[in-house]
């Protein structure tokens, strides 16, 4: 986590975000969510990686997926919205190419989920592969942002489901995309505007599977700007109430506030 001093850095490079992050691997061995913040002067990238499946190699396929991304952030020159949407739909392909042709050498499986929201001065892309859910609260709303690339929700999407038979259904947590699972890729995207005091939310599948839409709601609909430590704060509540709440994964959440 950051400290304070690193906080307050952050506040004095992008005046117009704030945010704070928390992970927990719960009960399992390992956690194998990667997240990532990247702050430039006039960009703020978030992204949350979630392993697919508890499979072996989903800790490296996450960290491999966030370091990519990471290093592409740390080169890049122009900060353009048309070009960072261009940049991202290659780099998706390249990551996924990887992954996919390493698991092929390897013969296992080496596949991640990936959320990401870049922020610019008044809009923001959003794109995403599998259920890592990204989430905005704006004036009261909570709305869902990604996509989800499951097998029950394709089938929710297509009316072979109810509401309640896609809560309890055995393929609820198959994924039909995820980065590295299949030779090509094709993400969601979306390029939304911006409004001050929006807050958006990157969690993983361990918090959204055992925490509310209404107890999110509840924890963030405060009408105030929030601190980087507040944010934090509300970051780790939701996911050590989703490990309490019978929560048997890694669970990942990082919150943005635009100010």
């Amino acid at each position: 986590m950051l400290s304070h001093q690193e906080m307050e850095e952050t506040m004095q490079l992008i005046p117009y975000v704030r945010y704070g992050s928390w992970t927990e691997k719960g009960r399992r061995s390992e956690n194998q969510d990667s997240l990532l913040i990247h702050l430039d002067p006039l960009v703020a990238s978030f992204a949350v990686a979630d392993g697919a499946g508890g499979h072996q190699f989903g800790k490296q396929a996450s960290e491999l997926t966030v370091s990519a991304i990471k290093s592409e952030l740390a080169s890049n020159t122009d900060y353009t919205p048309d070009y960072f949407q261009l940049l991202f739909k290659k780099k998706y392909e390249q990551i996924n190419s990887y992954l996919f042709q390493e698991s092929q050498k390897r013969n296992v499986i080496m596949a991640t989920t990936l959320s990401m929201i870049h922020i610019f001065a008044n809009e923001l892309i959003v794109s995403n592969v599998g259920d890592t859910l990204i989430y905005r609260l704006r004036n009261g709303i909570l709305e869902r942002l990604s996509a989800i690339h499951t097998v029950a929700w394709t089938e929710y999407e297509q009316g072979k489901l109810t509401k309640e038979e896609l809560q309890h259904h055995p393929s609820q947590h198959v994924l039909t995309k995820a980065i590295g699972a299949k030779d090509t890729i094709e993400p969601y995207y979306e390029t939304l505007k911006t409004n001050k005091r929006d807050i958006y939310l990157l969690c993983s599948d361990g918090v959204t599977n055992f925490i509310t839409e209404d107890r999110l709601k509840q924890l963030f609909h405060q009408l105030k700007q929030f601190t980087n430590e507040e944010l934090t704060e509300l970051c780790s509540t939701c996911v050590h109430e989703a490990l309490t709440n019978d929560g048997n994964d890694n669970a990942t959440m990082i919150a943005i506030q635009i100010v």
